[in-house]
């Protein structure tokens, strides 16, 4: 398997500037990553748009020279005129539809796949005959064992 290399990703493209296509890709899994924290609307499920307006609100917590701690929260707006503040809307996320499948999901994937030498694997390993015990096999915790220390099947 080959393993991905760590690339930087470019702020912006540079018109004229030749990039590699791993640089391309890194640069087209920032933008959809970025889309995917938006935020959307509660209501209507409309993306929001900064509208510019921030609050202020001075915090009861203090730094070691006595400063107040100050948050500052964005209003965000939909196309529909609901508001609401920066962080009380819906991450858009990677769902949906057509969800989008980044390469750290994939390498995931591919990790949790059973491999075998030949042929296809056995379905019986994830559907539940794989936990079963034997009189000369390993150890099992007790249904009240796994329950209260959080054990596992196996010891």
């Amino acid at each position: 398997m080959r393993r991905r290399q760590d690339v930087e990703v470019p702020e912006t493209l540079e018109p004229g500037t030749r990039y590699s296509s791993a640089e391309l890709e890194a640069y087209a899994d920032k933008l959809l990553k970025d889309q995917a924290r938006t935020e959307v609307c509660v209501d209507c499920g409309e993306p929001g748009l900064d509208t510019g307006v921030t609050e202020a609100v001075p915090q009861a917590v203090t730094d070691t020279e006595g400063n107040v701690l100050v948050l500052e929260f964005e209003q965000v707006a939909c196309a529909n005129g609901h508001e609401w503040w920066k962080g009380e809307g819906k991450a858009r996320g990677i769902g949906g539809e057509h969800p989008i499948l980044f390469e750290d999901h994939l390498a995931s994937r591919r990790r949790r796949e059973i491999y075998t030498a030949n042929g296809t694997p056995d379905p019986e390993i994830v559907s539940g005959i794989y936990n079963r015990t034997h009189p000369q096999g390993r150890k099992v915790n007790t249904e009240e064992q796994r329950k209260k220390h959080g054990a596992s099947f196996f010891r």
